[in-house]
């Protein structure tokens, strides 16, 4: 199935409800994940205010969305990237083909990207002769089904393994069987092939941190570590809204998306990347090329009813509590985008075309929508707001524009009500038996087709109230009266009724925060300042200047470049104040890495971790070692431990080709810079002496990390990146959280699918 499928919601939806595997399959998946967020954010607790804090943070970041967009692509170009923009698709497009007929690029490997969805980029390669390889193992399955992901998270969801041992069967040329381990595997065999000799690789961005100039990408699987490692050519396509000012803020977008998405606590691998390989580096791309998208999305700046669609982070939490997505799956939706969001981001960013007016129809608007959202996003009002613009449109037919019409006088007075109701209460008598309307006739056939219509009853509530009134009315409680007071003043004001918090455009940035947060925490480094794009010091390109000129006017302000000001700066002030004791955050640490389903072993010294490191490696047959080059890993003297293994140090012949060592090792030995016991996450800094690969590409992976480098939280670590600013940032920061892993295969989770399945975490030393 293509996108912008033909036909209407209503016979896409009729058709998938046909679809038994469908409707349980997407259901059980749905339900399992949101179980998993509920889960999630009860253990972390106080998770209004985290996702308060995640809303401020995102509406003042679209407020001011040309000032940091200019920050970012200044300091990504001062990393040695070169940062692109794109109005259109059609321009995002063309600049990824120059760039490909530039380096002669034959194939390309892809990483999840829904902006490459929304391009149809993939379709415009094969068209100039390039191959484009999906390679996160869903979109891998249905990219050669020739399907598109029916969810943002799962994209394979609607497909049983039986038709995903026969996709994969016609590539493999042999019969595969219906067995995940079995399906895995041979994609991962084939997709290692595919990233070792390609030209090009291309990711997405979850965000991009406007200070360092970074791009930051979420992931399980650890395709998105292969494809920023192994080609020459890196692209990142990203939309314009992913930004976030500093790393700070991202702890908080760390927080709310992976429990989201898929109840996690973080994903496996969280990597970021500022600017390509530096000199001497044995991995990395030579070149990376940031692409940054507009396509629609400035429409909804300065509409006070869609700004807050800028907000939203991707991860599908929204599609699963909404009960129309549960039922008829993501291709009845017939767009790159589904659910909730897709009902209104589609339309959106596509101008509310009359095509796409149907699919605001595609939700029962309980509300479910914003209660899931981790930024508080109000997708149903949206919804009614489109419902409204079609009623308002010219595009109604003549029946419908007439129905409308009499509508609208009847309810005009009391009278035409009173005497419309009289005749559907005669008239009902010919087409409802025992309290139901079942008779389908005229518009009630689409309802009475799926459900019964209750009969109007005898007595009207105006006529019992007439009755109930004649003694007179009694007044009013007055609590209760004072209650309804303030829910009508709250309404006047524009407040929601159920949330308590006005939203749009006018209150973009200005919202209360919850909880004060110190002035020190709220304003950026004085180094952030320094290092603001001046247009009088670096001439600004002319794409650059077009576009954010363009966003600037649609927000209603002259270009900024100086820093916006910030009522708060990263996560909630009680957050600051959580520090676990040294023996606790080894324990939490080893708790959650292993729940992850990693291994963590504690040792004394370096001996006693060389030992482990060879009793595992002889365990599993790994007699091939590639360590980094780093003076801690040196004092393993595994040569002596393992005097029979074939031992290679990162990066110390530089005419060996290291990726391809990397790539035929039995094990990698990397060292820890430091670790977040909160998410049981170890932090690796790329460098030329510690090779990204070393810890991606060999199937079993062993990390030492020192004792005293555990942290409590994640905050903690991005406070060193903050605090050193973006000239001290590596070239890649990639932070582990247990073995690659993926459950695209219906739901069935199965570990090691591009990088190391086997992950070993060596704590060494005391905690003091």
């Amino acid at each position: 199935m293509s996108l912008d499928s033909h036909g209407t919601v209503k016979e896409r939806a009729e058709a998938a409800l046909e679809d038994d595997f469908l409707r349980q399959a997407v259901r059980f998946t749905t339900e399992r994940l949101r179980a998993g967020r509920q889960q999630a954010a009860g253990e972390h607790g106080n998770w209004e205010a985290w996702r308060e804090r995640g809303r401020q943070i995102r509406l003042h970041t679209i407020a001011h969305l040309d000032y940091y967009l200019n920050l970012f692509a200044e300091n990504a170009r001062a990393n040695g990237a070169q940062v692109h923009f794109a109005r259109t698709a059609d321009e995002a497009v063309r600049i990824v083909q120059t760039i490909a007929r530039r380096v002669q690029a034959k194939t390309v490997v892809k990483s999840k990207s829904m902006v490459t969805e929304e391009l149809h980029l993939n379709q415009a390669l094969r068209e100039m002769g390039v191959k484009a390889i999906e390679t996160d193992l869903g979109e891998y399955i249905i990219q050669l089904a020739g399907e598109a992901p029916s969810h943002i998270i799962i994209p394979a969801i609607h497909k049983n393994k039986a038709q995903i041992a026969e996709v994969l069967s016609e590539e493999a040329g042999e019969k595969l069987p219906p067995d995940t381990k079995v399906l895995a595997g041979f994609a991962r065999k084939r997709l290692r092939e595919e990233f070792l000799g390609a030209d090009i690789g291309m990711t997405g961005c979850n965000f991009a941190v406007a200070e360092t100039g970074s791009i930051c990408i979420f992931e399980n699987e650890g395709n998105a570590r292969m494809v920023s490692t192994v080609p020459k050519v890196q692209i990142t396509l990203m939309g314009m809204e992913r930004i976030v000012p500093s790393w700070a803020d991202l702890e908080v977008m760390a927080t709310l998306l992976p429990r989201s998405a898929t109840g996690q606590k973080l994903t496996v691998y969280l990597s970021g990347i500022s600017g390509p390989r530096r000199p001497g580096d044995g991995d990395g791309p030579e070149e990376l090329h940031i692409v940054i998208v507009d396509n629609g999305r400035s429409n909804q700046l300065g509409d006070p009813e869609f700004q807050e669609l800028l907000n939203c982070i991707r991860c599908g939490a929204c599609l699963n509590v909404c009960p129309v997505y549960r039922h008829i799956g993501g291709h009845a939706y017939g767009s790159t985008y589904s659910g909730p969001i897709g009902a209104v981001l589609t339309p959106a960013l596509k101008k509310n075309v009359a095509e796409w007016d149907d699919i605001a129809n595609a939700s029962s608007l309980c509300g479910a929508c914003w209660e899931a959202c981790p930024v508080k996003i109000p997708l149903h009002d949206m919804l009614v707001y489109l419902r409204r613009r079609k009623a308002e449109s010219p595009h109604r037919s003549a029946g419908e524009a007439a129905a409308m019409k009499a509508y609208g006088l009847t309810m005009a007075k009391p009278g035409r009500l009173s005497a419309a109701l009289k005749l559907a209460r005669f008239g009902q008598r010919f087409a409802g038996k025992g309290g139901e309307i079942r008779a389908r006739i005229g518009p009630l056939d689409g309802w009475i087709k799926h459900r019964a219509l209750p009969m109007l009853p005898q007595e009207s509530f105006r006529d019992r109230w007439k009755k109930l009134n004649t003694g007179g009315a009694k007044p009013l409680d007055p609590a209760v009266e004072e209650r309804l007071r303030a829910v009508m003043a709250e309404r006047a004001g524009g407040g929601h009724a159920a949330g308590g918090a006005a939203h749009g455009h006018a209150a973009s940035g200005q919202a209360a925060q919850t909880g004060a947060q110190t002035q020190a925490q709220a304003q950026a480094p004085a180094r952030v300042q320094a290092q603001a794009a001046s247009p009088e010091q670096v001439p600004m390109p002319d794409d650059q200047r077009a576009m954010l000129g363009h966003i600037a006017a649609k927000l209603g302000h002259p270009p900024r470049t100086a820093p916006a000001g910030r009522a708060l700066r990263g996560a909630p002030d009680f957050w600051h104040a959580f520090a676990l004791p040294p023996e606790e955050r080894r324990e939490r640490f080893a708790a959650n890495f292993r729940a992850a389903g990693g291994h963590v072993a504690s040792v004394p010294d370096l001996h006693a971790a060389s030992r482990y490191i060879a009793e595992r490696a002889a365990e599993r047959g790994a007699s091939s070692l590639l360590l980094q080059d780093a003076p801690e890993l040196a004092g393993l003297a595994l040569d002596s431990a393992m005097p029979d293994a074939c031992l290679s140090v990162w990066n110390r012949d530089p005419a060996t080709d290291w990726i391809a060592e990397a790539a035929g090792a039995d094990a990698g030995v990397v060292l820890a810079d430091c670790a977040a016991a909160y998410t049981g996450t170890v932090a690796l800094l790329s460098s030329k002496e510690r090779g990204r690969a070393v810890s991606l590409l060999p199937p079993v992976l062993f990390i030492v990390l020192p004792a005293d480098r555990i942290r409590t939280r994640l905050g903690e670590i991005f406070a060193e990146f903050d605090e050193g600013g973006r000239s001290a940032m590596p070239a890649g920061v990639h932070l582990v959280s247990g073995p690659s892993r993926s459950a695209d295969i219906e739901n069935d989770l199965t570990i090691g699918v591009h990088g190391p399945g086997d992950v070993h975490v060596i704590i060494v030393g005391s905690s003091e």
